[in-house]
């Protein structure tokens, strides 16, 4: 397993500049942390996390967002991505893979 992520204090100051989404997603990167700098999320969970809601938004809004976020979580982890697709989960729910 490789070394828990631990944000500075410089870092801390940073963090606490982002949106209240970057923020929510930088708190799932040090809460999901693993060694493979990776981890899945089912989207239909993590949208209203973030504060995204397919009915209230158009699809191009929810990319804006996400790609603000991203350029925001990049000044922080500098590998920052997030992929949205479908698995080969039974259900066939739609998985959300965030890299850092």
């Amino acid at each position: 397993m490789g070394t828990m992520l631990h944000l500075s204090t410089t870092q801390t100051a940073l963090l606490a500049g982002f949106s209240t989404g970057a923020q929510r997603l930088a708190g799932l990167v040090l809460a999901y942390q693993n060694g493979e700098q990776e981890f899945t999320l089912p989207q239909n969970w993590l949208w209203p996390q973030l504060g995204l809601t397919q009915t209230g938004m158009t699809g191009q809004e929810i990319t804006a967002r996400l790609a603000g976020w991203t350029r925001e979580l990049r000044r922080l982890f500098p590998h920052f991505t997030m992929r949205v697709g479908d698995n080969d989960i039974p259900s066939g729910d739609t998985i959300v893979t965030i890299h850092y």
